[in-house]
């Protein structure tokens, strides 16, 4: 009887103590996932500041008007080729 006490408090022992390591080794893994998290989100953070600064150089008027008249080889109209309209 005293030999089965002896061992069932040696394998609460033994998984207790695996418990705990497990929780160490998890609270690790997560401490480098947040750490690696971080650097994720500086990266991310830097080219959405990169991105937008892109967004409004392409997006004013002036860069605008270049592509079109690059690209499209629009240009703005004559005087002759302008019709106004009116409407009563």
């Amino acid at each position: 009887m005293k030999s089965y006490k002896i061992i069932t408090i040696f394998s609460f022992l033994v998984v207790f103590a695996v418990f705990k390591l497990w929780l160490r080794v998890s609270a690790i893994k997560m401490k480098l996932d947040i750490r690696n998290l971080g650097k994720e989100f500086v990266l991310m953070d830097s080219e959405v500041q990169r991105l937008k600064a892109e967004y409004y150089k392409i997006s004013s008027p002036a860069s605008i008007e270049q592509v079109v008249k690059e690209k499209l080889s629009m240009r703005y109209p004559r005087k002759n080729e302008v019709i106004k309209l009116v409407i009563k």
